[in-house]
């Protein structure tokens, strides 16, 4: 059997359709079809149901699917290994991150990676269950990520610490305060990331922890960097990793809001899904990720 026909089956699977495959694939219908029928005689079933023009899974076909998609990976993967040995060529490096670490910290890693490693290197910035979604699917190679990682076909390694703080314009109310509780946030608007984001989340969990009413947002931002340019116009406070915020709080830009009974800390992520053969290239990164967080700031 060959890994075409598999790649094949894959994408009949995800396009829902014999026909957008055979675009995608730049092959005529009755070709694919054929190769189907090739599928399903050598696994001795039916893998599709056909049904008034539509195309889906049988039970037999969900089964074979990630089996299926996991062989055409793996193929590739190695082809990749074995072409590195041969004659050095780096293929492309694909790595997905949540936003704090995709916006904030990856950039100056990846650049001085970069100067090592000339080869093709693409990041995706989404929110982490995205990230994983991807990782899932086969269409990242590593992913650095906050929050919780589920899944048993994922190995992750912790790489550092973060905190969230609290920060306010220095015009802000807030700043002027040298010793605050928790509580004395009520009065105050809450300016928050979207409910998908995995900084919101866990400050409503510690939130929900210590008040019998936790403060609701009172503006929601898609990005950190809108969070940030609200808090700067005056309007709120915002809970934000420090990573981001480090620099303009050195600078006065923000101001730090100690709280004495809040402490949040989450760690952060490099995950990578179970391979039999790994591009040279993600360990290479990988080593140098761990290598400048690890070095003294």
């Amino acid at each position: 059997m060959k890994i075409h026909t598999f790649e094949l089956f894959c994408l009949i699977a995800e396009k829902g359709s014999i026909s957008s495959a055979a675009r995608e694939a730049y092959l005529t219908q009755p070709s694919v079809t054929k190769s189907v029928r090739d599928l399903e005689e050598e696994f001795g079933c039916l893998l599709f149901n056909r049904q008034q023009g539509r195309i889906s899974l049988t039970e037999a076909g969900k089964q074979l699917y990630p089996h299926a998609r996991a062989i055409v990976s793996e193929f590739y993967n190695s082809k990749e290994a074995v072409l590195f040995i041969q004659q050095h060529i780096q293929s492309k490096l694909r790595i997905g991150a949540s936003y704090t670490l995709g916006e904030y910290v990856l950039p100056k890693i990846i650049s001085s990676f970069k100067q090592q490693s000339p080869g093709e290197l693409q990041l995706q910035i989404l929110n982490t269950p995205d990230i994983l979604d991807l990782l899932h699917a086969d269409e990242l190679d590593l992913a650095f990520v906050e929050g919780e990682v589920g899944g048993d076909d994922f190995t992750k390694e912790p790489i550092a610490t973060d905190e969230i703080v609290a920060i306010a314009a220095p015009t802000h109310p807030l700043a002027a305060r040298t010793s605050l509780v928790i509580d004395d946030l009520y009065p105050h608007h809450l300016i928050s990331r979207e409910e998908a984001s995995g900084t919101r989340r866990i400050v409503e969990q510690h939130l929900s922890e210590r008040m019998k009413s936790p403060p609701s947002p009172y503006i929601e931002l898609s990005t950190t960097q809108a969070v940030k340019s609200a808090v700067l116009s005056g309007v709120g406070y915002a809970f934000v990793s420090r990573l981001v915020v480090e620099q303009e709080i050195g600078h006065g830009a923000f101001v730090h809001i100690p709280i004495a009974n809040l402490s949040i800390h989450r760690t952060l992520w490099a995950v990578k899904k179970e391979k039999r053969f790994e591009k040279p290239l993600v360990a290479s990164f990988f080593t140098e990720v761990k290598q400048q967080l690890a070095a003294p700031k």
